[in-house]
Protein backbone atom coordinates (compact mmCIF):
# COMPACT_ATOMS: atom_id res chain seq x y z
CA UNK A 1 0.00 0.00 0.00
CA UNK A 2 2.12 4.14 0.57
CA UNK A 3 2.27 6.58 -1.45
CA UNK A 4 1.72 5.71 -5.06
CA UNK A 5 0.93 2.12 -5.24
CA UNK A 6 1.55 2.50 -2.51
CA UNK A 7 0.64 5.71 -2.07
CA UNK A 8 0.18 7.30 1.31
CA UNK A 9 0.29 9.97 2.91
CA UNK A 10 3.28 11.45 4.84
CA UNK A 11 2.10 9.30 7.82
CA UNK A 12 3.80 11.82 10.59
CA UNK A 13 1.68 14.30 9.69
CA UNK A 14 -1.23 11.59 10.29
CA UNK A 15 -0.11 10.36 14.12
CA UNK A 16 -3.51 8.70 14.84
CA UNK A 17 -3.27 6.22 11.56
CA UNK A 18 0.16 4.89 12.18
CA UNK A 19 -1.13 1.53 12.04
CA UNK A 20 -1.84 2.13 8.06
CA UNK A 21 1.72 2.21 7.51
CA UNK A 22 1.93 -0.88 9.39
CA UNK A 23 -0.66 -2.49 6.90
CA UNK A 24 1.56 -1.37 4.11
CA UNK A 25 4.28 -3.31 4.90
CA UNK A 26 2.27 -6.40 5.37
CA UNK A 27 1.02 -6.14 2.09
CA UNK A 28 4.07 -5.54 0.56
CA UNK A 29 5.57 -8.35 2.49
CA UNK A 30 2.55 -10.67 1.34
CA UNK A 31 3.07 -10.12 -2.30
CA UNK A 32 7.17 -10.64 -1.87
CA UNK A 33 6.62 -13.86 0.06
CA UNK A 34 4.42 -15.38 -2.97
CA UNK A 35 7.51 -13.99 -5.40
CA UNK A 36 9.99 -15.63 -3.79
CA UNK A 37 8.74 -18.74 -3.81
CA UNK A 38 7.33 -19.04 -0.41
CA UNK A 39 10.29 -19.10 1.14
CA UNK A 40 10.04 -22.65 2.61
CA UNK A 41 6.25 -22.48 3.99
CA UNK A 42 4.47 -24.09 1.21
CA UNK A 43 6.82 -27.41 2.28
CA UNK A 44 5.16 -26.83 5.90
CA UNK A 45 1.84 -27.86 5.24
CA UNK A 46 -1.37 -27.15 3.30
CA UNK A 47 -2.15 -24.15 5.21
CA UNK A 48 0.99 -22.20 4.86
CA UNK A 49 0.94 -22.89 1.19
CA UNK A 50 -2.63 -21.63 0.87
CA UNK A 51 -0.75 -18.52 3.02
CA UNK A 52 1.88 -17.96 0.76
CA UNK A 53 -0.48 -18.08 -2.36
CA UNK A 54 -3.00 -15.56 -0.43
CA UNK A 55 0.20 -12.98 -0.06
CA UNK A 56 -0.93 -11.92 -3.99
CA UNK A 57 -4.13 -9.98 -2.43
CA UNK A 58 -1.25 -7.64 -1.05
CA UNK A 59 -2.15 -5.95 -4.18
CA UNK A 60 -5.83 -5.45 -3.27
CA UNK A 61 -4.65 -4.25 0.14
CA UNK A 62 -2.45 -1.38 -1.38
CA UNK A 63 -5.06 0.07 -3.42
CA UNK A 64 -7.93 -0.24 -0.35
CA UNK A 65 -5.25 1.72 1.97
CA UNK A 66 -4.44 3.77 -1.09
CA UNK A 67 -7.86 4.95 -2.21
CA UNK A 68 -8.66 5.42 2.02
CA UNK A 69 -5.73 7.91 2.60
CA UNK A 70 -5.46 9.88 -0.62
CA UNK A 71 -9.49 10.08 0.07
CA UNK A 72 -8.23 11.43 3.80
CA UNK A 73 -5.78 13.72 2.26
CA UNK A 74 -8.01 15.52 -0.35
CA UNK A 75 -10.97 15.95 2.67
CA UNK A 76 -8.69 17.21 4.77
CA UNK A 77 -7.52 20.02 2.28
CA UNK A 78 -8.94 23.47 3.29
CA UNK A 79 -9.07 24.65 -0.44
CA UNK A 80 -8.49 21.97 -3.27
CA UNK A 81 -6.11 22.37 -6.35
CA UNK A 82 -6.52 19.91 -9.21
CA UNK A 83 -3.04 21.31 -10.00
CA UNK A 84 -1.41 20.65 -6.97
CA UNK A 85 -2.88 17.72 -6.08
CA UNK A 86 -1.67 16.31 -9.31
CA UNK A 87 1.77 17.39 -8.70
CA UNK A 88 2.58 16.08 -5.87
CA UNK A 89 0.75 12.61 -6.61
CA UNK A 90 2.69 12.54 -9.72
CA UNK A 91 6.03 13.25 -7.89
CA UNK A 92 5.38 10.74 -5.26
CA UNK A 93 5.28 7.76 -8.33
CA UNK A 94 6.75 8.88 -11.21
CA UNK A 95 10.20 9.50 -10.28
CA UNK A 96 11.54 5.90 -8.65
CA UNK A 97 9.04 4.30 -10.93
CA UNK A 98 10.98 5.83 -13.82
CA UNK A 99 14.15 5.28 -12.54
CA UNK A 100 13.61 1.56 -11.79
CA UNK A 101 12.28 0.99 -15.05
CA UNK A 102 15.39 2.75 -16.76
CA UNK A 103 17.67 0.16 -14.95
CA UNK A 104 15.35 -3.38 -15.64
CA UNK A 105 15.00 -1.92 -19.31
CA UNK A 106 19.19 -1.42 -19.77
CA UNK A 107 20.54 -3.97 -17.37
CA UNK A 108 17.83 -6.49 -17.49
CA UNK A 109 16.50 -6.32 -20.85
CA UNK A 110 12.98 -6.32 -19.43
CA UNK A 111 10.77 -9.31 -17.17
CA UNK A 112 11.29 -12.38 -19.73
CA UNK A 113 8.36 -14.33 -18.39
CA UNK A 114 5.82 -11.98 -19.64
CA UNK A 115 7.77 -10.89 -22.98
CA UNK A 116 7.34 -15.09 -23.42
CA UNK A 117 3.43 -14.93 -22.47
CA UNK A 118 2.22 -12.10 -25.08
CA UNK A 119 5.54 -12.80 -27.65
CA UNK A 120 7.09 -9.28 -27.38
CA UNK A 121 10.03 -7.33 -26.33
CA UNK A 122 10.96 -4.50 -23.87
CA UNK A 123 12.08 -2.43 -26.73
CA UNK A 124 11.49 1.80 -27.18
CA UNK A 125 7.72 1.19 -27.84
CA UNK A 126 7.48 -0.80 -24.70
CA UNK A 127 9.58 1.89 -22.61
CA UNK A 128 7.40 4.88 -24.35
CA UNK A 129 4.38 3.48 -22.83
CA UNK A 130 6.14 2.96 -19.39
CA UNK A 131 7.01 6.18 -18.91
CA UNK A 132 3.68 7.72 -20.18
CA UNK A 133 1.74 4.75 -17.73
CA UNK A 134 0.27 3.69 -21.23
CA UNK A 135 1.19 -0.02 -20.54
CA UNK A 136 -2.16 0.07 -18.92
CA UNK A 137 -4.28 0.36 -22.39
CA UNK A 138 -1.82 -2.71 -23.78
CA UNK A 139 -1.85 -5.52 -21.20
CA UNK A 140 1.27 -7.26 -23.67
CA UNK A 141 3.23 -4.72 -22.12
CA UNK A 142 1.92 -3.91 -18.84
CA UNK A 143 4.31 -5.98 -16.81
CA UNK A 144 6.71 -7.01 -19.42
CA UNK A 145 9.94 -4.73 -17.87
CA UNK A 146 9.96 -4.69 -14.26
CA UNK A 147 7.81 -8.03 -13.79
CA UNK A 148 5.27 -5.85 -11.20
CA UNK A 149 4.91 -2.59 -12.00
CA UNK A 150 1.38 -2.96 -13.68
CA UNK A 151 -0.44 -1.89 -10.87
CA UNK A 152 1.30 1.95 -10.56
CA UNK A 153 -0.65 3.01 -13.69
CA UNK A 154 -3.56 1.22 -12.29
CA UNK A 155 -3.35 3.82 -9.29
CA UNK A 156 -2.28 6.67 -11.13
CA UNK A 157 -4.94 6.86 -13.13
CA UNK A 158 -7.75 6.10 -10.26
CA UNK A 159 -6.23 9.35 -9.35
CA UNK A 160 -8.40 11.68 -12.01
CA UNK A 161 -11.88 10.51 -10.01
CA UNK A 162 -11.32 10.32 -6.45
CA UNK A 163 -10.89 14.46 -5.54
CA UNK A 164 -14.13 15.17 -7.17
CA UNK A 165 -15.77 12.13 -5.70
CA UNK A 166 -14.63 13.20 -2.02
CA UNK A 167 -15.94 16.88 -3.16
CA UNK A 168 -19.25 16.17 -3.81
CA UNK A 169 -19.88 14.18 -0.95
CA UNK A 170 -18.31 16.94 1.51
CA UNK A 171 -21.27 18.99 0.00
CA UNK A 172 -24.06 16.53 -0.09
CA UNK A 173 -23.17 14.95 3.41
CA UNK A 174 -26.95 13.54 3.65
CA UNK A 175 -26.30 10.42 0.56
CA UNK A 176 -23.32 9.26 1.94
CA UNK A 177 -24.73 6.27 3.81
CA UNK A 178 -27.24 5.18 1.25
CA UNK A 179 -24.14 5.96 -1.30
CA UNK A 180 -21.70 3.65 0.54
CA UNK A 181 -24.36 0.81 0.87
CA UNK A 182 -24.70 1.14 -3.04
CA UNK A 183 -21.28 1.10 -3.81
CA UNK A 184 -20.80 -2.10 -1.36
CA UNK A 185 -22.86 -3.67 -3.91
CA UNK A 186 -22.06 -2.30 -7.05
CA UNK A 187 -18.35 -3.50 -6.09
CA UNK A 188 -19.58 -6.82 -5.55
CA UNK A 189 -21.27 -7.76 -8.57
CA UNK A 190 -19.21 -5.88 -11.08
CA UNK A 191 -15.92 -7.68 -9.70
CA UNK A 192 -18.01 -10.93 -10.26
CA UNK A 193 -18.98 -9.37 -13.81
CA UNK A 194 -15.46 -9.18 -14.77
CA UNK A 195 -14.19 -11.92 -13.49
CA UNK A 196 -16.78 -14.46 -15.05
CA UNK A 197 -16.68 -12.17 -18.51
CA UNK A 198 -12.99 -12.61 -18.64
CA UNK A 199 -12.90 -16.54 -17.66
CA UNK A 200 -15.03 -17.27 -20.46
CA UNK A 201 -13.21 -15.17 -23.33
CA UNK A 202 -10.33 -16.11 -22.21
CA UNK A 203 -8.93 -13.08 -21.27
CA UNK A 204 -8.19 -13.18 -17.48
CA UNK A 205 -4.45 -13.35 -17.59
CA UNK A 206 -4.20 -10.54 -19.85
CA UNK A 207 -6.71 -8.29 -17.63
CA UNK A 208 -5.54 -9.61 -14.84
CA UNK A 209 -4.51 -5.70 -14.30
CA UNK A 210 -6.88 -3.61 -15.80
CA UNK A 211 -8.62 -0.24 -14.36
CA UNK A 212 -12.28 -2.27 -14.69
CA UNK A 213 -10.97 -5.67 -12.19
CA UNK A 214 -9.70 -3.57 -9.48
CA UNK A 215 -12.16 -0.54 -9.56
CA UNK A 216 -13.81 -2.49 -6.67
CA UNK A 217 -10.75 -1.92 -4.25
CA UNK A 218 -11.08 2.01 -5.10
CA UNK A 219 -15.09 2.01 -4.41
CA UNK A 220 -14.79 -0.07 -1.18
CA UNK A 221 -11.33 2.15 0.10
CA UNK A 222 -13.44 5.33 -0.68
CA UNK A 223 -16.31 4.31 0.79
CA UNK A 224 -14.88 3.08 3.88
CA UNK A 225 -13.11 6.45 4.23
CA UNK A 226 -16.27 8.19 4.18
CA UNK A 227 -17.92 5.37 7.14
CA UNK A 228 -14.64 6.29 8.91
CA UNK A 229 -14.80 10.25 8.89
CA UNK A 230 -18.23 9.70 10.12
CA UNK A 231 -17.42 7.78 12.97
CA UNK A 232 -17.32 8.09 16.70
CA UNK A 233 -15.24 6.87 19.29
CA UNK A 234 -15.30 2.95 18.67
CA UNK A 235 -15.69 0.48 21.72
CA UNK A 236 -15.29 -2.19 19.82
CA UNK A 237 -11.73 -1.00 18.84
CA UNK A 238 -10.13 -3.90 20.67
CA UNK A 239 -7.58 -6.08 21.29
CA UNK A 240 -10.06 -9.10 20.71
CA UNK A 241 -11.63 -7.90 18.15
CA UNK A 242 -8.42 -7.15 16.23
CA UNK A 243 -8.08 -10.81 17.26
CA UNK A 244 -11.62 -11.87 16.09
CA UNK A 245 -10.29 -9.66 13.14
CA UNK A 246 -7.56 -12.17 12.40
CA UNK A 247 -9.08 -15.60 12.71
CA UNK A 248 -11.53 -14.28 10.46
CA UNK A 249 -8.64 -13.70 7.93
CA UNK A 250 -6.98 -17.14 8.74
CA UNK A 251 -10.99 -18.39 8.10
CA UNK A 252 -11.05 -17.06 4.73
CA UNK A 253 -7.39 -18.72 3.83
CA UNK A 254 -8.14 -22.06 4.99
CA UNK A 255 -11.72 -22.49 3.41
CA UNK A 256 -10.63 -20.67 -0.22
CA UNK A 257 -14.31 -18.73 -0.48
CA UNK A 258 -14.87 -17.27 -3.62
CA UNK A 259 -13.69 -14.26 -4.97
CA UNK A 260 -11.62 -13.62 -2.24
CA UNK A 261 -10.99 -10.44 -3.49
CA UNK A 262 -13.93 -8.67 -2.07
CA UNK A 263 -13.97 -10.06 1.00
CA UNK A 264 -10.22 -9.20 1.82
CA UNK A 265 -10.77 -5.50 0.64
CA UNK A 266 -13.69 -5.51 3.02
CA UNK A 267 -11.81 -7.13 5.69
CA UNK A 268 -8.94 -4.21 5.38
CA UNK A 269 -11.44 -1.40 5.98
CA UNK A 270 -12.80 -3.42 8.68
CA UNK A 271 -9.16 -3.63 10.23
CA UNK A 272 -8.97 -0.01 9.87
CA UNK A 273 -11.85 0.92 12.05
CA UNK A 274 -10.87 -2.08 14.43
CA UNK A 275 -7.54 -0.31 14.91
CA UNK A 276 -8.98 3.07 15.61
CA UNK A 277 -10.00 2.07 18.80
CA UNK A 278 -7.78 1.63 21.39
CA UNK A 279 -6.16 -1.79 21.23
CA UNK A 280 -2.70 -2.62 22.46
CA UNK A 281 -2.33 -5.57 20.08
CA UNK A 282 -3.22 -3.04 17.09
CA UNK A 283 0.25 -1.23 18.47
CA UNK A 284 2.34 -4.26 18.78
CA UNK A 285 1.54 -5.78 15.32
CA UNK A 286 1.34 -2.48 13.01
CA UNK A 287 3.08 0.02 14.78
CA UNK A 288 6.34 -1.35 16.29
CA UNK A 289 9.37 -0.20 15.26
CA UNK A 290 10.29 -2.50 11.97
CA UNK A 291 7.01 -3.30 10.59
CA UNK A 292 6.96 0.61 10.39
CA UNK A 293 10.00 1.31 8.72
CA UNK A 294 8.88 -1.70 6.33
CA UNK A 295 5.43 0.41 5.43
CA UNK A 296 7.51 3.51 4.99
CA UNK A 297 9.48 1.90 2.34
CA UNK A 298 7.05 -0.70 1.17
CA UNK A 299 6.65 1.44 -2.22
CA UNK A 300 10.45 0.97 -2.89
CA UNK A 301 10.17 -3.13 -1.72
CA UNK A 302 7.80 -3.36 -3.92
CA UNK A 303 9.40 -2.25 -7.10
CA UNK A 304 13.07 -3.73 -6.34
CA UNK A 305 11.94 -6.95 -4.93
CA UNK A 306 11.16 -8.67 -8.19
CA UNK A 307 14.74 -7.80 -10.44
CA UNK A 308 16.22 -8.64 -7.05
CA UNK A 309 14.28 -12.18 -7.32
CA UNK A 310 15.15 -12.64 -11.09
CA UNK A 311 18.77 -11.63 -10.44
CA UNK A 312 18.99 -14.32 -7.20
CA UNK A 313 17.31 -17.20 -9.61
CA UNK A 314 20.35 -16.45 -12.15
CA UNK A 315 22.47 -17.77 -9.26
CA UNK A 316 20.56 -20.41 -7.39
CA UNK A 317 18.00 -22.53 -9.49
CA UNK A 318 16.30 -24.11 -5.74
CA UNK A 319 13.66 -22.93 -4.22
CA UNK A 320 14.74 -19.41 -3.01
CA UNK A 321 15.06 -18.56 0.72
CA UNK A 322 12.68 -15.53 1.99
CA UNK A 323 15.28 -14.15 3.92
CA UNK A 324 17.94 -13.07 1.32
CA UNK A 325 15.46 -11.30 -1.01
CA UNK A 326 14.07 -9.89 1.91
CA UNK A 327 17.12 -8.47 3.38
CA UNK A 328 18.16 -7.26 -0.19
CA UNK A 329 14.86 -5.68 -0.72
CA UNK A 330 14.83 -3.83 2.74
CA UNK A 331 18.66 -2.42 1.73
CA UNK A 332 17.78 -1.94 -1.71
CA UNK A 333 14.75 -0.38 -0.93
CA UNK A 334 15.96 2.23 2.24
CA UNK A 335 18.63 3.15 -0.12
CA UNK A 336 15.91 4.06 -2.76
CA UNK A 337 13.43 5.81 0.04
CA UNK A 338 16.11 7.72 1.49
CA UNK A 339 17.99 8.89 -2.43
CA UNK A 340 15.14 9.11 -4.52
CA UNK A 341 11.39 9.19 -2.90
CA UNK A 342 12.09 11.28 -0.03
CA UNK A 343 13.72 13.90 -1.78
CA UNK A 344 11.14 13.81 -4.49
CA UNK A 345 8.53 14.25 -1.34
CA UNK A 346 10.60 17.41 0.26
CA UNK A 347 10.21 18.98 -3.60
CA UNK A 348 6.66 18.38 -3.92
CA UNK A 349 6.06 19.67 -0.22
CA UNK A 350 8.35 22.46 -0.86
CA UNK A 351 6.54 23.36 -4.15
CA UNK A 352 3.20 23.44 -3.55
CA UNK A 353 4.34 25.82 -0.53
Amino acid sequence: ATEGIFVTLDMNSFEKTKYITGLRAYSALGVLLIHSGGGGLRELSSFTNKIVDFGKYGVVSFFVISAFTISMSVDRMEQFNLKEYFFKRFLRIAPLFYIVTLFCFFFTGGNEYFNNLFGVQSNLYSLILHLTFLNLFDVRHINNIIGVEGTVPIEFAYYLFIPYILILFKKNKKIIYPTVIAAFIFSFYSFQFFSRFYNKTNLFISHNLSLEKYLFTFIIGIAGYLLWRERKEFSFGSSLALLFHFILLASMIKWEIQYPEIYFALWVVGLVFICSGKSWLAKVVFENPVIEYIGKISYSIYLVHFPIINTLLQFKSQALNLIVPLDISIVIGSLTYQFIELQFIRIAHKKSK
